[in-house]
């Protein structure tokens, strides 16, 4: 295209572009239609028809005479445009439905084409201005210009036998001669030089056409027309004109007259494959085939003189004689047509004319004969044109093969030669015309320009707007490329493999990047997407090894698979916010990949995305994805720290190997509300152990098993809140909510445990755990309260007596400040006092400060301050510990249960124990104290611990005691003293505590004696609210003031009821032999004390109390009966109930049965019962048994009267008969000594 146009130039074109529309009504047939079918019929058939004659599959050439078979005779066109082939010898040969003409021919072409050789080498030497072949004539045309050089090429024809009269017609003709047209012109436009101001010669241009050998577009001419070395214009001089250029080419020999000049500014020129004559333009020119050059075939010739001619082939093999600047010259294998030519016409085109719409380049006018009444012209083959200078002409699928897309615009599909390296610089420059046929050209086609390897740079045309698939793949050696802003659509594989481009700048209005554009230009180190680009397709980038910056769009909103993949040198990317996918595979493999930025609006991170990406440290993932496909960070070796922002519902979906193969140290942080969830969501659980959250430091809930409390929590839309869950003890736990929420809980491995909508109830043991809360639909938002307290209200931890408790395990943290545990005790110790100790340390071993209340007990399990116990019963003394206090004395009222706070100001201890026991207790018998004086028993004995202090005595009998107690201190703050009895209440199974002393003391208030019957049983005996360690003393001392063992005495005689040893073991010995007022007994036998009645106050034995110092020797009973139970010696003690000081004591010797003989003693006794009284109860006593204790012997029925249907009778002697009769039951093995047994013989009447 011409950048600057003359105003005569830009008239031709603007008219050209006018008339282009009537073009098609320059080739439509005419009245000779038939003609020009018959033509392109017998064009299409020649070769399969002449290839029976053909010994070498090669078309016919003038040189060359080994083609043909001798048989072949030449071919032509006649008249009506029907194939015409000679042959010499009849042959059989196809008919092509009459389409062909075989006609009988005289000589061979081969014959005839020796014979033109023949005469073309003599041509200078006999004056021969032309030898031409005629095929139809079958002979060889000679033009000579007189007689004598007439005879004399006989005479050379003669002497090499080729002379053959009917073979060779010589024409002699000395008035013409065949000339070049010096002043030419060319179809459509005139070439010419210029001197000054003048045209010195002028002819027509053939066809635009491309230099093979350097790339350059130009001009092809005759070679007479563009001199060596002279500045060719176009249509005028060189004011008037515009410049072309300097032939470069130039030849007129052999087959050729020919040049070529290439446009001096390459960029200055448009391109065409137009021609133009006038008012014609002729817009579908392509380049014939050399089937086309037949003799009769038609033609079309334009000359800058003669204008637009027709006619048809005379000669397809026209040698000629021609004089250039007066040296004579032999031009070869030349085409003779029968259009008229002149000077000026020289360079124009020759077309095969077809008489369709299209014609076809075959030749290149050069020269014609000097007379006018002759009309001929001769043209060079543009075959040998081409070959000769290695050019291309420019036609429709020469060097462009295009489309027209509308009236203006064209698109170029196809570059066909390959763009030569520069010899004339580094770099070789290609222009791509801005316009082309009188079209614009708007869009580069589909693999236009592929593997143009020697090109460094296009051009691109001004106006283009598309470059589509493949456009310029393969371009190894481009270096640069600047895309201009009317680009908006850059199509698959445009710029794949251009290894050496470097430089790349984009057109501001590109919308799109198509798949693999610039795929493997290894060279690219930089890149800028302009804000237009809207989409990256698939491999745009790929493989670009040298890419080290890359700004995108911020427009974009997609990368396509594999965009940037193995950009190894790319160090850093930033995904603008527009973009809302990645594709699969993106920048796989950019090894050098150092840093990320991600857009905040991405949605989706394809498979593979980032794999590979050997150099990537780390990764925030925002809010925005929601999904990261497959293997998307695989293999990134140097990756350890991935932050994933995304904390709303649903949370970003995690495909298979997303982080496989990365650093060793990985850490995924997540948002901590959504920790719990990324560690068990499917893909994401695969990196459970390196998923840690953003936030360490949770809001934790302690559970324990005297929580009962609520929190509250405020959740946008899709939000949730995870707490930690300090688990304390092992109970089973309450979640309840205000709303519809979904309750979750994990354990401290983020397994999910318990799921719940709205209440919740999970057993937990003690440990760490999670709770999750979140609306069960994740579009609503607002306040939630969550409450948590124990499934089943929970009274404490049960302690045990005697059992040192750690309380530890569940001191619970219920304020600031204060830690709680609550404990139950079941008493199964009766009613009394006993001991609560809190032991402990600190966790460096230091001493704990007890603060008042460490130790509350109550007697209710709602745990209220006016169900706490007293210490002491009917007192104000609360028993709750005072400051400083870790033992408390409490007198528990009753077996059950009972509850104590355990109330501290820490849990950090390094243990800390609670026992209770029962108080320090003392046991005073009075077998042990004299029988005769009074006697003193200790009980405290200079005590001092501080606070309460209580000893449990067991007086085993009954005695007359002074109680002396006092207090050494100076306290101010009373002291209670107390003594009191502990007494059971059998018909109501109670206890209740009986107050002996209780007296307030202090330091001027400090010693008491007090005088106190006090019967057997337990005692307790302290003071509470000393505060000091000053010395506390109690003494107990028994009174004495009647004793004497003689006043006691058993059996007295036989007429007093005496015990079974005289009645029954010693029944068989004689009356006053027997053991009366004896102290010996026989191990199973009783005897019967008695008092002495004139020497004692009271003598009947129920004033007394018994006892025995030694029960597994002797047994007494309330009515003084003593039972011998084992071996040995026993002392019993008599105590007058109403003055306790009179105390008598007797020994007694328990030994075993005499009687070595082993048979059986039996006992009998007879007995009448009324059946209709009831149960029979056994009348065991002292006199007919050895003790009379029913349950001491094992019963049986031994027999009885048929009458009677059955019998039973229990351990306790009660027997229940049907029936009358008689029955014998009998009482054996005798718990104390088997031998012996007792007989019933009953009988059983009615009334």
């Amino acid at each position: 295209m011409k950048k600057i146009f003359k105003i005569i130039l830009f008239c031709l074109i603007f008219f050209v572009v006018i008339i282009c529309s009537n073009i098609n009504s320059a080739f439509a047939f005419d009245d000779d239609g038939l003609y020009y079918e018959n033509c392109n019929k017998s064009i299409l058939i020649l070769n399969d028809a002449i290839q029976p004659f053909k010994i070498e599959n090669r078309f016919r050439s003038g040189l060359l005479s080994n083609t043909y078979s001798d048989n072949y005779a030449g071919s032509y066109l006649d008249d009506s445009g029907l194939l015409n082939i000679g042959y010499v010898d009849e042959v059989e040969l196809p008919t092509y439905d009459n389409q062909v003409i075989y006609v009988k021919k005289d000589y061979s072409y081969n014959l005839l084409l020796e014979i033109q050789n023949a005469i073309t080498c003599k041509m200078i030497e006999y004056n021969v201005s032309s030898v031409a072949l005629d095929e139809h004539s079958n002979e060889v045309d000679v033009c000579i210009n007189d007689q004598e050089s007439r005879n004399l090429l006989i005479s050379y024809l003669k002497e090499i036998n080729l002379f053959f009269s009917d073979a060779i017609n010589i024409i002699i003709e000395s008035e013409n001669e065949i000339i070049p047209h010096k002043k030419t012109a060319y179809g459509g436009d005139t070439i010419n030089d210029s001197v000054m101001f003048f045209l010195y010669s002028y002819g027509t241009i053939c066809v635009n056409a491309y230099d093979n050998d350097t790339g350059k577009y130009g001009v092809l001419t005759n070679a007479h027309v563009a001199d060596a070395n002279t500045t060719m214009y176009h249509n005028g001089n060189f004011l008037q004109g515009s410049k072309l250029g300097i032939a470069t080419k130039r030849q007129h020999s052999g087959t050729i007259d020919a040049a070529f000049v290439p446009f001096e500014d390459q960029d200055n020129w448009e391109v065409t494959t137009h021609a133009r004559m006038g008012d014609d333009v002729y817009n579908n020119i392509k380049l014939g085939s050399r089937e086309l050059i037949i003799q009769g075939a038609p033609v079309r010739r334009l000359g800058q003189t003669t204008g637009n001619t027709t006619g048809h082939i005379l000669s397809t093999n026209y040698n000629c004689n021609i004089s250039y600047d007066g040296v004579p010259t032999i031009i070869t294998n030349t085409i003779k047509y029968s259009t008229d030519s002149e000077g000026g016409d020289s360079g124009g085109p020759v077309y095969f004319n077809g008489g369709g719409q299209n014609l076809f380049l075959i030749g290149m006018h050069f020269a014609g004969p000097t007379d006018p009444t002759i009309e001929y012209g001769v043209g060079c083959n543009i075959f040998n044109v081409i070959d000769e200078f290695n050019i291309t002409p420019m036609l429709n699928g020469t060097i462009y093969e295009t489309t027209d897309l509308n009236e203006n615009e064209i698109r170029i599909d196809k570059l066909n030669p390959i763009i030569p390296i520069s010899t004339d610089s580094v770099s070789t420059k290609f222009v791509i015309p801005t316009y082309l046929n009188g079209k614009i050209v708007t869009e580069i086609g589909e693999a236009a320009f592929e593997n143009q390897v020697n090109v460094t740079e296009f051009v691109l045309p001004d106006y283009l707007k598309m470059i589509r698939n493949s456009a310029f793949k393969n371009c190894s050696n481009l270096t640069s490329i600047t895309i201009p802003d009317t680009v908006t659509h850059l199509d698959s594989n445009a710029f794949e493999n251009c290894s050496y481009l470097q430089n790349v700048t984009l057109s501001n209005n590109l919308t799109s990047i198509g798949n693999s554009a610039f795929k493997g230009c290894s060279s690219l180190s930089n890149i800028t997407i302009p804000n237009s680009v809207t989409y990256l397709d698939s491999n745009a980038f790929e493989n670009c090894s040298y890419l080290q910056s890359v700004i995108l769009s911020n427009n974009l909103t997609s990368i396509g698979s594999s965009a940037f993949k193995g950009c190894s040198s790319l160090s850093n990317i930033t995904i603008p916010n527009s973009v809302i996918h990645l594709d699969s595979n993106a920048f796989e493999n950019c090894s050098y990949l150092q840093s990320v930025i991600l857009s905040n609006n991405l949605f989706a991170i394809g498979n593979s995305v980032f794999k590979g990406c050997a150099s990537l440290g780390n990764i925030i993932l925002p809010s925005s994805v929601q999904h990261i496909d497959s293997s998307a960070f695989e293999n990134c070796t140097y990756l350890t720290e991935v932050k994933v922002l995304r904390e709303i519902a649903d949370i970003t979906h995690l495909g298979e190997k997303v982080f496989d193969g990365c650093s060793s140290s990985l850490q995924i942080i997540v948002p901590q509300n959504r920790l719990a969830e990324y560690k068990n969501k499917v893909y994401w659980s695969s990196y459970k152990n390196k998923i840690i959250p953003d936030n360490n430091h949770f809001d934790d809930i302690n559970l324990h098993c005297l929580v009962e409390n609520s929190e509250n929590v405020s959740l946008n839309v899709g939000c949730n809140k995870l707490y930690l869950l300090n688990v304390e003890c092992n109970k089973s736990y309450k979640f309840f909510t205000n709303s519809n929420t979904e309750i979750i809980i994990y354990d401290e491995n983020f397994e999910k445990l318990y799921t719940g909508e709205n209440i919740l109830y999970s057993y937990l043991s003690v440990g760490t755990y999670y709770l999750d809360i979140r609306y069960k639909t994740s579009t609503i938002s607002g306040n939630i309260t969550i409450n948590y307290e124990l499934r089943w209200k929970h009274n404490g931890e049960q302690v045990y007596y005697n059992d040192e408790h750690n309380l530890l395990t569940h001191l619970h943290k219920t304020a600031e400040g204060t830690y709680l545990n609550k404990l139950y005790y079941i008493n199964n110790k009766g009613a009394g006092f006993y001991k609560f100790y809190l032991n402990g340390a600190g966790v460096d071993g230091a001493s704990i400060m007890y603060e008042a209340g460490s130790i509350t007990i109550y007697n209710e399990s709602d745990g209220l301050e006016t169900q706490v116990l007293n210490k002491y019963p009917n007192s104000n003394t609360l028993a709750s510990s005072d400051d400083g206090q870790n033992i408390m004395y409490v007198y528990l009222p009753r077996n059950g249960y009972f509850y104590i706070n355990i109330l501290m100001p820490s849990n950090n201890y390094e243990f800390l124990k609670c026992t209770i026991s029962s108080v320090e207790s003392e046991v005073i018998d009075l077998f042990n104290l004299s029988e005769s004086t009074n006697d003193e028993v200790p009980i405290l004995d200079s005590e001092t611990t501080k606070g309460d202090y209580i000893k449990k005595i067991y007086l085993e009998q009954a005695g007359k005691f002074t109680v002396d107690y006092s207090y050494s201190g100076l306290q101010s703050n009373e002291i209670l003293f107390v003594l009191s009895k502990l007494n059971y209440n059998s018909s109501s199974n109670t206890y209740s505590i009986e107050t002996l002393i209780s007296q307030l003391m202090d330091g001027t208030n400090d010693t008491f004696t007090s005088t106190l019957n006090l019967t057997d049983g337990i005692y307790f005996v302290g003071y509470f609210n000393k505060d000091d360690d000053a010395a506390f003393d109690v003494r107990f001392n028994r009174l004495v003031t009647q004793y004497d063992s003689t006043l006691l005495y058993t059996d007295p005689d036989a007429y007093t009821d005496c015990g079974s040893m005289i009645n029954v073991y010693e029944q068989d010995i004689v009356s006053y032999n027997r053991s009366y007022r004896s102290t010996t007994i026989v191990k199973g036998f009783t005897r019967v004390i008695y008092f002495k009645a004139n020497q004692v106050t009271q003598a009947s034995r129920q004033d007394y109390y018994w006892y025995s110092n030694d029960e597994s020797v002797a047994t007494i009973s309330i009515h003084g009966t003593v039972l011998g139970v084992g071996i040995g010696t026993v002392k019993i003690m008599a105590v007058n109930i109403d003055n306790p000081s009179i105390v008598f004591v007797k020994e007694f010797t328990v030994i075993n049965d005499s009687n070595v003989n082993d048979d059986e003693i039996v006992y009998e006794i007879s007995d009448t019962h009324n059946i209709n009284d009831g149960t029979y109860k056994l009348g065991l006593n002292v006199q007919n048994s050895p003790f009379p204790m029913t349950q001491y012997y094992t019963w049986e029925v031994v027999s009885k009267s048929s009458s009677i249907t059955s019998v039973t009778i229990d351990a306790w002697g009660n027997v229940t008969i049907d029936g009358t009769g008689w029955i014998i039951i009998k009482g054996s093995d005798y718990v104390y000594n088997p031998k012996y047994s007792v007989v019933l013989n009953l009988i059983v009447e009615n009334e």
